[in-house]
């Protein structure tokens, strides 16, 4: 059930990853990366009142919750919405997904989980499938490409540490999964809206309604639903099993970048899919 929950977040995910080009492309960043989350944190506002599940943590795991957040929903995000602006779908995408391994190696160092073999050789399929499937072809070639490069592993890294490691953390010391999700989400309106203020970017001009159509669909699908469907399934199983099923958003993302974007990666791709294919398989395996 955990990797079944897992999975449908990736799907989750990868449609709020394709949406985000799009939306860049009617909207300023800064003023984007503030509305998804602000809408996001009413949602599971409504969402804890409703089920009673909302409860005041433990003064440390709230820090940590909130170093998360700003992990995971601003630096994070802010990472791969420039790389998004600097390379196609089906680059960034792959590239970000350096989080199964992170993911794996702060679970086994921090929160002293015994993965396994197999596990780790799962997340090396899923990282190395990751690079292979964004590696560079003749059409895609020269230096302005690094910026968005470098950009899109750095959210990788701290995905894998926040979504995997602290979440984990978070959840098994006593904070309920609406509550972690809440203070995520307000640590990215507060981190956003601060932003937003210091360039000045606060203006209704700069909240063009055809950017916020996508900005909102982005919020409920990825970090509404999405990160619902992750926390439970991290409750559910450790944290560096789970780690390497986020190579299935390397692969949800390719195929919507495809259909839906009309993007041409090139033949190479294919082996990064197989690749990243047997790293899931390993994870069912292990399961």
């Amino acid at each position: 059930m955990a990797i079944l929950l897992a999975m449908l977040s990736m799907l989750c995910w990868s449609i709020a990853m394709i949406l985000n080009k799009p939306g860049l492309s009617r909207m300023d960043a800064v003023p984007y990366g503030l509305i998804r989350p602000l809408f996001a944190s009413a949602l599971v506002l409504i969402f804890g009142l409703a089920t009673s599940s909302l409860a005041i943590p433990n003064p440390k795991v709230l820090g940590i919750a909130a170093l998360g957040g700003f992990l995971d929903m601003f630096l994070g995000v802010a990472l791969i919405l420039y790389a998004m602006k600097r390379l196609p779908a089906h680059k960034a995408g792959p590239l970000s997904n350096t989080a199964p391994l992170w993911g794996v190696i702060t679970s086994v160092i921090w929160l002293r989980e015994d993965p396994g073999l197999l596990t780790f050789v799962a997340a090396g399929l899923v990282v190395a499938g990751s690079f292979f499937l964004a590696s560079r072809d003749r059409e895609h070639q020269g230096p302005s490409l690094l910026p968005g490069i470098l950009a899109a592993l750095g959210a990788g890294f701290v995905w894998g540490v926040s979504d995997i490691a602290i979440a984990k953390y978070c959840l098994t010391h006593g904070m309920t999964r609406p509550t972690l999700q809440l203070v995520f989400l307000l640590t990215a309106v507060i981190c956003w809206g601060c932003l937003a203020v210091a360039k000045g970017q606060w203006r209704r001009r700069y909240y063009p309604w055809n950017g916020i159509k996508y900005a909102l669909t982005n919020a409920f699908i990825g970090m509404f639903a999405g990160m619902l469907l992750w926390l439970l399934a991290l409750e559910l199983a450790p944290a560096s099993v789970l780690a390497p099923v986020r190579g299935a958003l390397t692969l949800f993302v390719f195929l919507l970048s495809v259909l839906a974007l009309r993007e041409r990666p090139s033949l190479r791709a294919a082996w990064g899919v197989l690749l990243i294919g047997a790293g899931l398989a390993f994870v069912l395996s292990v399961a």
